[in-house]
């Protein structure tokens, strides 16, 4: 390879590499943001909780529209060991058309680390509703860690595209606030 080839790739890749900027830090999680128009999230924490005491509150669906303002309803449309899929709606604000979101879940155990895939699943052949967009354009993983005595080390990150015609202040602000929802109330039940 030539230097200047080597100059053109090391440049190139310089100008294409895109950076975590924090966006919020708090004694308990550092969030983070990357990209443009589809945004890249990352949550780094550490609770007081074991990893069994996470993974049970982030399989909690059920009680998710009481824990997340924006969840309209939720269902689970398919079950097993290490599968979920679920169909939620999510109100936006006006006047932005609210969304609704088929995501499936894959999770595993191994060595005390739980780690959770979910991606939007079109498998199921639910059409979308008129008066709603479908979000078609998501990616998360989440690994939850043993971290010393009976204390875990949390990672959540994601990609989502939000669909429709949504303005960029709306993204941005919305981008994060499922996780971090999370992480507050992970926070509450570290207390207890």
């Amino acid at each position: 390879m030539s230097r200047r080839s080597a100059l053109f790739i090391f440049i190139t890749s310089l100008l294409f590499s895109e950076t975590w900027e924090l966006k919020k830090s708090t004694d308990y999680y550092k969030a983070y943001t990357k990209g443009d128009r589809t945004k890249t999230y990352r949550i780094e924490s550490n609770f007081s909780l074991n990893p069994d005491e996470i993974f049970n509150f982030l399989t909690s669906f059920d009680k998710f529209h009481k824990i997340y303002n924006n969840i309209e309803s939720i269902e689970i449309l398919y079950k097993n060991d290490s599968t979920v899929i679920h169909y939620s709606v999510m109100d936006s604000p006006w006047p932005v058309s609210n969304r609704d979101l088929i995501t499936r879940i894959d999770f595993k155990k191994v060595d005390g680390t739980y780690i959770m895939k979910s991606c939007a699943a079109d498998e199921m052949n639910i059409p979308v509703k008129n008066d709603l967009v479908r979000i078609s354009e998501f990616n998360e993983k989440i690994i939850i860690r043993p971290d010393g005595s009976n204390r875990s080390e949390l990672i959540i990150e994601g990609k989502i595209g939000f669909g429709g015609n949504i303005p960029q202040w709306l993204q941005s602000a919305a981008l994060l606030s499922g996780p971090i929802t999370t992480m507050d109330k992970l926070k509450e039940i570290s207390r207890r």
